[in-house]
């Protein structure tokens, strides 16, 4: 059990009724805090589930006048901010329809702070952070067509790899080869005037 609560992502102050409640309560003091001049530190997070997750491990501190969170929400908000910056620059759309539906940035970087495998799926069961009683075959579903079309796109990205990786391994075949070539030319080369010389 204690490992199980060590993976646990910070405390949070959702409260009894969960993200539902704590939506509307949340959407007065974002409003509050704007009319202050408070910089919102979420801005950059638009998807509900990430944008949820670190809000509620958010606390406004009324003496201070901002919003505080701990050092383990901080280390998951730069592991985000991290995957989705490496989204933005890698995927082709061809490679995120490719991508299961749970192979998001979010989980991407709760894996990594959670010392898992990156691409782990999350486990069955209820999804991380969205509340309501979301199971996973309702948050993440994919349609028949959806599933097909990614398995095919997987296959089309496997058989480019192949044909790269063949093309790459020919074009250092045939450098090899000239290199050879070259060695023995020159090795013939200088023994034909070693044997013509006087």
């Amino acid at each position: 059990m204690k490992g199980l609560q060590e993976r646990n992502m910070g405390c949070h102050h959702l409260g009894s009724r969960g993200y539902a409640g704590k939506r509307s309560i949340w959407a007065k003091e974002d409003a509050e805090h704007e009319s202050l001049g408070i910089p919102d530190p979420l801005a950059e997070f638009t998807i509900p589930q990430e944008r949820d997750i670190i809000r509620a491990r958010y606390h406004w501190d009324p003496v201070k006048k901002v919003l505080e969170t701990d050092a383990v929400t901080t280390e998951f908000m730069r592991l985000l901010k991290e995957q989705l910056k490496i989204v933005a620059k890698s995927d082709s759309p061809s490679e995120v329809l490719a991508r299961p539906k749970w192979d998001t940035p979010f989980n991407r970087a709760l894996n990594i702070l959670k010392g898992l495998t990156v691409d782990i799926r999350p486990s069955y069961g209820r999804v991380h952070d969205v509340g309501d009683g979301a199971t996973w075959k309702k948050y993440y579903r994919e349609t028949t067509e959806e599933r097909k079309e990614r398995r095919r796109l997987n296959e089309e990205n496997i058989d480019k790899k192949v044909e790269i990786a063949i093309e790459k391994k020919s074009a250092e075949t045939v450098k090899a080869a000239v290199a050879a070539a070259k060695e023995e030319i020159a090795a013939s080369y200088s023994a034909l005037q070693k044997n013509t010389l006087p």
